[in-house]
């Protein structure tokens, strides 16, 4: 009876997953007067961007949480920010149909492209040379980004009323996209094709984020059914689905390669270990819930920030 009771004992140790720690709240970045509602670190990871529905997009200094600087003209809300790979540049757009770009230095805008529709998210080609476009009319665009010109649309393989989301593999080999009603689909093409490379719609709902591991290996995408799914990038292969308690709609996911972190309108963070999707760890920036919109890593994984309705940027220590 002995070794039973310790032979049991052993595989209850073993068998539970152990819990991440909470991440620590490092520091707080207050200015947007309006919900926030993208945030990014630059290559270096010195600097945060965000964008906001106060007509503004924001530079904050990581080390001490200052304001760099407020780039201020895009004239609507700017709904996503996105860096330059030489951190020379800022990328902003909205729903007034354009594109963006910023000398960080001066804080001067360059008028990039003028589409048809409301942009709703970009990203910046690894090499510097292109970046490419969710837009409201339910395509994804790839621009020159010294000149402006339009390089290849894609669209969702069953028609769609809008683009929610897009991002670049940190490869530059393929595009993924997330779509919205009636599509509700992740879409994935090759950046040198038109041809859909593989398409899933196991959200059944809209997909509000998409992002690519470090890697490029996999895909980590949100949408309204609550869940985040793990998909291998070149097949397609559904590999995991992390679920939340509540299911309420998941709008924003990072991805460092380790840990995906996912945030939506209940106002909860939610961090998984990506080897262990039993391994999670949820926690509450605000006191009263309150739907957060933007969460990123920084580039050493070091740092987990998150903002949305009111406003406050949290930076969290991991």
């Amino acid at each position: 009876m002995r070794w039973l009771l310790i032979i049991c004992s052993m595989f209850v140790i073993f068998s539970v997953s152990a819990q991440p720690a909470t991440p620590t709240l490092e520091m707080t970045f207050v200015g947007h007067e309006g919900a926030v509602n993208d945030v990014t670190f630059s290559p270096d990871g010195n600097t945060l961007a965000s964008a906001g529905s106060d007509i503004t997009a924001r530079l904050w200094n990581v080390a001490d949480g200052g304001l760099i600087r407020t780039l201020d003209g895009q004239l609507i809300e700017v709904r996503a920010v996105a860096f330059t790979p030489n951190a020379r540049d800022v990328i902003t757009v909205g729903f007034n149909m354009m594109a963006y770009v910023w000398d960080i230095r001066t804080g001067t805008p360059r008028p990039l492209i003028q589409v048809e529709a409301g942009i709703t998210d970009v990203s910046v080609a690894p090499d510097g040379e292109s970046l490419v476009l969710a837009v409201g009319d339910g395509s994804v665009q790839a621009i020159d980004l010294a000149n402006g010109s339009l390089l290849r649309t894609w669209r969702s393989p069953v028609e769609t009323l809008t683009t929610l989301s897009v991002d670049y593999s940190p490869n530059g080999e393929w595009v993924a996209a997330g779509f919205g009603f009636p599509s509700d689909r992740v879409v994935m093409w090759r950046t040198d094709a038109s041809a859909v490379l593989w398409a899933a719609d196991d959200h059944h709902q809209a997909v509000y984020d998409v992002a690519f591991a470090p890697d490029s290996a996999s895909l980590v995408s949100v949408g309204g059914d609550g869940n985040a799914r793990l998909w291998d990038a070149v097949t397609g292969e559904l590999l995991t689905v992390y679920a939340t308690d509540s299911q309420a709609p998941l709008y924003a996911v990072a991805y460092n390669g380790q840990q995906i972190a996912a945030v939506g309108f209940d106002g909860q963070v939610s961090l998984w270990e990506v080897a262990d999707d039993n391994a999670v760890t949820v926690f509450a920036p605000e006191a009263m819930a309150a739907s957060l919109f933007a969460v990123a890593f920084s580039p050493d994984a070091q740092f987990l920030a998150v903002a949305g309705e009111t406003g406050v940027i949290y930076l969290y220590r991991l």
